[in-house]
């Protein structure tokens, strides 16, 4: 995977189109990359590399102790089985159509030094298609109709229509194997380029001057400045000075105000107590707080010895043995095979009535339906 970043790039579109002033903010913060940002670097490079060997390019598996497993293994595989099936799709009506692999797209003809790193791009002269596929791994669902895909399909657009393409709609999609979260959206050339000239560009621009209006939202998560941004703070302490109204009790008005708003309050405190246990961990001191040694479980050193001088003692009976679960079972046998020999013996049972935002993507719950099953 490249390594160079620009300063204004589509995977922080969401932010800056949001929360233009929000660019200039972070630039003020050191680039750090989290834990489960290098795994899904590490899982990026690994579909890459599958990829590659698929197309014939020869390159090096790249190899971690820390990130691989078989967990990852399975992940990069489903990537990498929707690509090579999408592009084998095409090929069959288009024999000249090609695949790029972490191919970097430049939109400097909107942003000046914007840029970014498109996993998989599909194209076809023959059909007009442009097809621009995202790998996700972390746990929060993405669209495939965000910011970020637009603006990898209008540089892929940049890079192919000088080579004769003459695209008419551009197909992305998002493929995040670990939420089972596999979405598509279908869009226009013509949009494309419409939404790039009424809000891509006049945004860019703001952001870029460190001007217009902080705005707080999902995009907050991922930005450098989200632990100690003031206009964060601001929105979020609003939830502690709401001017609730007699009587006594809530109402459903309020209730329904106050649980909208506190996912996005206890995302900030959570941010909050991280910087403050690093800032903690670096030397400064926070009154009324203190720094002190979480619980830990008790284990083995070394489960191999700790075996054999168990039975060295005259303890034979140390081990316990579980079926598989279901996952597991369908990852040692193969989704094909498990299907085929337990498929008659899994059954998944209907969830758990759980309360969420009216942005989550799964379908509402059909009340009348759940009465009618438990007053059969």
């Amino acid at each position: 995977m490249p390594d160079e970043h620009s300063a204004i790039s589509p995977s922080g579109s969401a932010k800056f189109l949001n929360c233009p002033p929000s660019l200039m903010l972070e630039a003020q913060f050191a680039d750090e990359s989290s834990e489960a940002a290098k795994e899904g670097t590490y899982c990026h490079s690994v579909c890459q590399w599958k990829l590659e060997k698929y197309l014939g390019i020869e390159s090096e598996r790249p190899v971690s102790e820390e990130y691989d497993s078989d967990e990852v293994e399975a992940q990069t595989d489903e990537c990498v089985s929707f690509c090579i099936e999408r592009y084998e799709q095409i090929k069959l009506k288009d024999p000249d159509a090609i695949m790029l692999v972490e191919q970097r797209v430049d939109l400097n003809n909107l942003i000046p030094g914007c840029f970014g790193t498109c996993d998989c791009l599909i194209a076809s002269k023959k059909l007009a298609t442009l097809i621009i596929i995202d790998f996700k791994f972390g746990y929060r669902p993405v669209l495939a109709s965000s910011p970020q895909l637009k603006c990898y399909a209008l540089g892929g657009i940049n890079l192919l229509e000088p080579k004769g393409y003459a695209f008419k709609k551009v197909t992305k999609h998002i493929i995040q194997p670990r939420i089972n979260n596999w979405n598509t959206d279908i869009e226009t050339v013509r949009s494309l380029k419409t939404w790039s000239t009424k809000v891509l560009i006049p945004k860019s621009r703001l952001a870029l001057a460190g001007k217009g209006k902080f705005k707080c939202g999902d995009w907050c998560t991922w930005c450098k400045a989200n632990k100690t941004c003031r206009h964060r703070a601001k929105e979020n302490l609003k939830l502690a000075q709401l001017d609730f109204k007699k009587p006594e009790l809530l109402t459903e008005e309020e209730l329904a105000e106050i649980l909208v708003k506190v996912p996005a309050f206890k995302d900030w405190i959570d941010d909050l107590w991280e910087y403050a246990t690093q800032e903690a961990l670096n030397g400064k001191h926070f009154e009324g707080l203190k720094l002190v040694e979480a619980t830990s479980r008790r284990k083995y050193t070394n489960e191999a010895a700790v075996a054999e001088t168990c039975k060295a003692h005259g303890y034979q009976d140390i081990f316990k043995k579980v079926l598989l679960t279901v996952t597991e079972m369908e990852k040692y046998m193969g989704k094909a095979a498990f299907a085929e020999i337990l498929g008659d013996l899994v059954e998944k049972p209907q969830g758990k009535p759980t309360l969420v935002l009216d942005s989550d993507k799964r379908p509402e719950m059909n009340i009348a339906k759940i009465d009618f099953k438990e007053n059969k």
